[in-house]
């Protein structure tokens, strides 16, 4: 419970330059929290289509501890990684987490990564529509993480246009 008597002390970003202290009391800060809390819970009644290209972002973490003998290049030891949506995929997680009722229209291929890809829209989305794009791979981007440096991004997509015209 709030108690009101005590004020709060609030730091907000007006802009990135600046940066000012305001002092609220509890009851101000409680009716603004409460607020925020009836606009969140307004996001189930929202509908929403997302239309765009769904990939899968693929994070491996690890570390860099040496120079390869063979040439002059890191080596760089894998000790994890990490998948979720990106792109328009980011999009459809973002909404579903507000609680949004998505719906999702994306090309994506016929392998490891589409079906990754497929399985987490189906768990996130109400209804998911795959166009059919035959012999394209899913955009994946790889990102490869050593400590807290991004060392590289490794995209693997093809372009493509598809016909819905044809029989």
């Amino acid at each position: 419970m709030f108690d009101t008597a005590l004020p709060v002390r609030v730091r907000m970003r007006t802009c990135p330059e600046t940066t000012c202290d305001k002092t609220v009391s509890m009851a101000a800060a409680r009716n603004d929290f409460m607020m925020l809390s009836s606009r969140i819970d307004l996001f189930s009644q929202v509908n929403i289509l997302c239309i765009g290209d769904m990939m899968l972002d693929h994070f491996v973490y690890g570390s860099i501890d040496r120079i390869s003998p063979e040439a002059p290049v890191p080596v760089f030891n894998a000790r994890g990684e990490k998948k979720m949506l990106g792109g328009a995929g980011n999009v459809v997680a973002n909404c579903a987490a507000l609680g949004c009722r998505v719906n999702a229209v994306c090309a994506i291929g016929n392998d490891e990564a589409g079906h990754f890809v497929l399985d987490a829209l189906s768990s996130m989305t109400h209804h998911t529509l795959v166009l059919p794009a035959h012999d394209i791979p899913t955009i994946e981007k790889t990102r490869i993480i050593a400590g807290n440096n991004h060392i590289i991004r490794i995209d693997s997509e093809k372009t493509f246009s598809i016909n819905f015209f044809d029989e």
